[in-house]
């Protein structure tokens, strides 16, 4: 059946394959008769049914011919609009075949229409035209079959066509004129499972939300869905400006802070210095105090002793030598007291002030990193949130890619349950030949058929009750 070039052909306003024509007897005799009705193609050729015969060439090859349809002349089977529509694919497919009847019957016949918007995959079922009949493979512009065509039944004339796509969809000139037309234009897809079908072309760009007597080409619920995304963009925006103009606002009051405290530090070390000065300049006017009673004391002791001296050198000299070496000695050791004391108080004040400095130089660290510890912190918590925000991106990639992944296999799947289908159908067709093959009635026919060649009758088969046989 796949390898006919017409696989059907119309008899009396019905539709016929050669397996079931092959069956008609009284119908296939009326067709050889004149002045009566005769088979049809698509494109209203007249057909001659032939049997099914079995016969040997003359280099002794066995040739088997099966039932099929043909033109009456070559001339009119190249002139067939049928034959140049399916002559590419080799003839009709069975799917499109299929599709076409369940379209022409129009029981509960639904059309949809999804709407071309970006943003929108709504779906609109459109009606067809009422109180119409359909005509299968009719003729159009004497140069076009259309698959079904649907007339109005009181004014006859042609309201919609419809185009069944297979393989290859309606294109060129055929397309232009159609849509150039009065009468409403649509092709749709192959559908054998149901009788809602799928508009893929029509004569212009659909949108859901387009009212009659207006042209518009954008969606009204696509750009409903368009401004909320881009509301819900700038509110986001608007938020992520807010927080960065909040961030800086705390930035810059803790640079405040920080340049307060350090001035507040420097202030107290002014202060702290201007206080040791204080003291310094204190103690120096205390020692040039004492140093000048020193003075006094010293002349005065040198004025008596002078005096003494004189006394003495007038009684004793030796007396008076020993004196002044004694003086000497004493005075000498005074001022080495002093000086040791002052370095004592210089090398207590250093310690001092070293220990001031080391204390500055801890908190300076402490407050260096306090503020390291903090910008440890923030990074963490940004890397952190950065590895949320890459999670979330890798486990919406995920669930889209399994989605996907499960519609390849639901489309595979019901790919594969079609091609078991098909392969179911032809296993049926082939064990019905084979079984008719096997039929008495079968060979009786194939005895006449030789008779008609010329040839010498066969013996029937005895035992074919054998191949009806119940398990």
């Amino acid at each position: 059946m796949n390898d006919l070039l017409i696989k059907h052909a119309k008899y009396n306003g019905q539709w016929y394959t050669p397996l079931q024509f092959c069956k008609k007897f009284e119908l296939q005799n009326k067709t050889k008769k004149k002045n009566t009705l005769k088979l049809k193609c698509a494109d209203g050729c007249d057909l001659i049914f032939k049997h099914t015969c079995k016969y040997y060439t003359q280099q002794g090859t066995q040739v088997v011919r099966q039932a099929h349809f043909a033109h009456k002349s070559v001339s009119r089977r190249d002139a067939c609009l049928a034959m140049r529509k399916y002559s590419g694919g080799g003839g009709e497919s069975y799917t499109h075949y299929r599709t076409k009847m369940n379209i022409a019957e129009q029981k509960n016949l639904k059309l949809i229409r999804q709407c071309a918007d970006s943003d929108c995959n709504k779906k609109k079922r459109k009606y067809i035209p009422g109180n119409c009949y359909t005509a299968i493979e009719h003729r159009v512009n004497n140069r076009w079959l259309v698959d079904v065509a649907f007339f109005d039944k009181t004014t006859h004339l042609l309201k919609m066509v419809i185009e069944v796509k297979h393989k290859h969809g309606v294109d060129g000139e055929k397309r232009k004129w159609l849509i150039d037309q009065d009468f409403l234009y649509v092709e749709v897809g192959c559908n054998t499972e149901s009788n809602t079908h799928l508009i893929i072309d029509s004569e212009c760009v659909y949108y859901c939300t387009v009212t009659e007597g207006e042209i518009q080409y954008e969606c009204e619920l696509g750009r409903a869905t368009r401004e909320r995304e881009q509301e819900k963009e700038e509110e986001e925006e608007y938020r992520r400006e807010k927080w960065l103009q909040n961030q800086r606002i705390e930035n810059q009051k803790r640079r405040m802070e920080e340049v307060i405290r350090v001035q507040e530090l420097l202030k107290e070390k002014q202060r702290q210095r201007e206080e040791r000065e204080t003291k310094w300049k204190k103690r120096m006017a205390k020692r040039r105090f004492l140093h000048n009673k020193a003075t006094v004391l010293e002349s005065a002791c040198r004025a008596y002793l002078a005096k003494c001296k004189v006394q003495c050198l007038r009684k004793k000299t030796k007396a008076a030598v020993r004196i002044q070496s004694i003086w000497r000695c004493y005075k000498a050791c005074e001022t080495v007291k002093k000086i040791k004391k002052h370095r004592r108080e210089m090398a207590i004040q250093q310690r001092q002030e070293e220990e001031r400095h080391k204390r500055y130089l801890e908190i300076l660290k402490e407050q260096v990193a306090e503020r390291r510890r903090i910008q440890l912190i923030k990074d963490a918590e940004d890397r952190k949130k950065r590895r949320e925000k890459r999670f979330r991106e890798e486990i919406y990639a995920s669930q889209q890619r399994k989605q996907a992944q499960q519609e390849e296999e639901k489309l595979a799947e019901i790919k594969r349950k079609r091609q078991r289908m098909k392969q179911r159908e032809k296993r049926q067709d082939r064990k019905q030949i084979e079984l008719q093959k096997k039929t008495v009635s079968y060979q009786k026919m194939i005895n006449q058929n030789r008779q008609a060649f010329g040839l010498k009758k066969r013996k029937l088969q005895s035992n074919i009750a054998c191949f009806f046989k119940k398990k």
